[in-house]
């Protein structure tokens, strides 16, 4: 991924840039808690109930 952000640095080219940078904004704010989130349990199954 980095290198098509710098091509499209490189070729200066509006679209190839807004094409790159839209669906990686759109991505980080649907899954970038999940990926920074490392204090969340690693299984978010509920426990069996005791009896």
């Amino acid at each position: 991924m980095p290198l098509l952000l710098v091509l499209a640095l490189l070729r200066r080219s509006a679209t190839a840039l807004i094409a790159l940078l839209l669906p990686t904004a759109v991505w980080l704010n649907l899954f970038g808690g999940l990926v920074a989130d490392k204090s969340a349990p690693a299984a978010t199954c509920p426990s069996p109930p005791t009896t």
